[in-house]
């Protein structure tokens, strides 16, 4: 089948579920509520996405997707839950993917809670940015929607409840899954990847309990870095060429500590996050310039995030969120330093409003401030709920800022317009 069948099939499908999704709407609450107790509940979505760059004066980005998923119970004791996806996009380029999500099987043993399989281990109390949350392989911070995507990871986790309200969970990560190289250093060679068992094996540790009415967590983890650390290498070549800087990436283990509390304060909900990062060194990281340029770091690095969020008396309720974070590696928007650039702590803010003037009607507006690099992004966004499970989404991204700062570097790409619609079944 050749790629224009593909693309007109994936489409078709897709629309498809669309259109299905869209019909079965109104009746989607009651279908739920007719099933048999214990009877395995399927759910879904489709949803199609696109967004057309002003740079470019061309659609720079879009997306079909197909998300399914199968909830169970098995007797009194354990239940399941399985859900894959499928893409499509065909900018910037024709690429089409299925995905196997979360796949485990949940069993309680009393004050013992066990989970084993394919899944998602989400730590933290910071609203998106969880410093915390390091089992699961993380994506870059996506631009365009200030989204952090976690993959799943094979691992056997159990949390042990206490009588006064305290829990411990550990975690056994099976396998080492890292993160999307981003661009075109996807192409090149990456050393230090495990290939024994016990190599890839990683664990996670977290406890948590109540301290003045607050809830805290404490966490540790040792496991190998989502992304592979990174240096500039001189190559030498044939005379009459003068050397050339080639890139090189190894992966490395990592130990990292963490503390987290979140409670209210007044009617405000609060919360502080952070975390420190220690890696293992590379010598290759040390060595002096200009032969080596290090775009990583051998040093320890620390992620702060302090927020809170209200809902104002107004109209149908005004929900206001604001954060602060603290990067000592700068990493948020960028993994890796520029070459001659000496990589500088940032310091962000990343504030969200949303409010309903209407039934079915929600505005949004989300901004991310790079306060040290002097550059912001600003996404206002509008969505309609065309169906009891349809929603059409309009929105914009601009921002102010020059390349000097990560953040100010992405703009130029990001600053367009996009829309969508998703259809939950």
């Amino acid at each position: 089948m050749n790629h224009l069948s593909s693309k007109r099939l994936w489409i078709a499908a897709a629309l498809a579920a669309l259109l299905g999704a869209a019909l079965l709407a109104p009746a989607g609450v009651g279908a739920v509520a007719a099933a048999a107790p214990g009877a395995p509940e399927f759910s879904g979505s489709a949803e199609y996405q696109f967004h057309y760059g002003f740079k470019a004066k061309d659609i720079t980005g879009d997306s079909l997707k197909l998300r399914l998923a199968l909830d169970g119970d098995i007797g009194a004791m354990a239940g399941y839950h399985v859900d894959a996806s499928a893409s499509l996009s065909t900018k910037p380029e024709l690429t089409h993917r299925f995905k196997l999500g979360e796949a485990y099987l949940d069993v309680s043993l009393g004050p013992l809670d066990l989970r084993v399989g394919n899944q998602l281990v989400n730590w933290g109390t910071a609203d998106g940015i969880n410093p915390t949350s390091v089992v699961n392989p993380r994506d870059m911070l996506a631009v365009a929607d200030l989204d952090i995507a976690g993959a799943p990871v094979p691992a056997v986790a159990a949390t042990y409840y206490f009588a006064n309200g305290s829990a411990v969970t550990g975690v056994l990560v099976l396998d080492f899954v890292p993160s999307a190289i981003p661009g075109e250093l996807a192409q090149a060679e990456i050393e230090g990847k495990p290939d024994k068992f016990r190599d890839k094996l990683e664990v996670a540790i977290r406890g948590e309990t109540m301290l003045g009415g607050h809830n805290v967590y404490a966490s540790y983890f040792y496991g190998w870095q989502d992304l592979p650390a990174m240096w500039l290498q001189a190559t030498v070549l044939p005379e009459p060429y003068p050397p050339v800087m080639m890139p090189h990436l190894k992966y490395r283990r990592m130990h990292q500590f963490g503390l987290a509390t979140a409670g209210t304060l007044g009617d405000a909900a609060v919360w502080l996050e952070g975390a420190v990062t220690v890696p293992d060194k590379l010598d290759e990281l040390d060595a002096p310039p200009p032969a080596t340029m290090a775009l990583s770091s051998n040093d320890p690095s620390f992620q702060i995030v302090a927020g809170a969020d209200y809902t104002f008396d107004i109209g149908t309720g005004l929900f206001a969120s604001a954060q602060l974070i603290y990067d000592s590696a700068n990493a948020l928007v960028s993994p890796y330093t520029q070459p001659g650039q000496e990589r500088k702590a940032g310091v962000y803010s990343l504030l969200v409003t949303r409010y309903s003037p209407a039934n079915d009607h929600q505005l949004e507006l989300v901004g991310l401030v790079d306060l040290t690099g002097r550059a912001g992004l600003v996404i206002p966004r509008y969505t309609y709920k065309l169906a009891q499970a349809v929603e059409l989404s309009v929105g914009a991204i601009t921002g102010f800022g020059d390349d000097t700062s990560p953040l100010g570097a992405a703009l130029p790409v990001a600053r367009g317009v996009f829309a969508g619609v998703k259809a939950s079944f």
